[in-house]
């Protein structure tokens, strides 16, 4: 017996696929752009998430065109772990946007822009001390905020994509799938 997904489970894999494509390629170029503006580390770059979410992308797409059971469980498991990846990091996100909000908002007052060593040095509203470096202008920080809220909003909608895709995977292994006969052909010579 072969097992094949329907077709409606695999139209569902099919477009959350294409989402997770969609959304995967929007962070990685939101993140390669924040990454030129400023030298900073790559957890607050998250390129890495995006990339994740391009491998249950490319298996939504293959289920969607090959209804193959087996690539359904591979959906599954992978948009489990671009979930936990997502997570991560949304997590690492939302610690450093306090701060770069609190430092676009004031560059004109609290930054120090060396440009000999390529440094904005900038203090909060706190009184810590931030050290961007490779930074051109210390003005980049409010356009560097606005990305890094971007990224953080297409990575809570990938990972709502990615947790849904997960209940779809979810059921199209359990559920979702229907048992047929694989073709035979006979041939008898006289």
């Amino acid at each position: 017996m072969v097992l094949v997904i329907r077709s409606s489970v695999s139209l569902a894999a099919l477009v959350l696929g294409c989402g997770e494509l969609l959304f995967g390629i929007c962070v990685i170029i939101l993140s390669r752009v924040s990454f030129s503006k400023a030298d900073m580390l790559p957890v607050f770059t998250p390129w890495w998430s995006g990339v994740a979410i391009l491998i249950p992308g490319l298996l939504g797409v293959a289920v969607g065109l090959t209804k193959h059971y087996c690539t359904m469980i591979l959906f599954m498991v992978f948009n489990v772990l671009v979930l936990i990846i997502h997570t991560i990091a949304i997590i690492s996100l939302s610690m450093v946007i306090p701060y770069l909000l609190s430092v676009a908002s004031h560059t004109q007052r609290y930054c120090t822009y060396q440009s000999a060593e390529q440094l904005c040095k900038c203090v909060t509203e706190d009184g810590d001390p931030i050290t961007f470096s490779d930074i051109n202008q210390c003005e980049d920080l409010t356009s560097i905020a606005s990305l890094t809220i971007s990224i953080m909003s297409f990575l809570v909608i990938a990972d709502v994509i990615s947790l849904i895709s997960s209940f779809v995977g979810c059921h199209g292994t359990c559920y979702g799938y229907d048992r047929q006969r694989p073709l035979s052909y006979v041939s008898q010579s006289k």
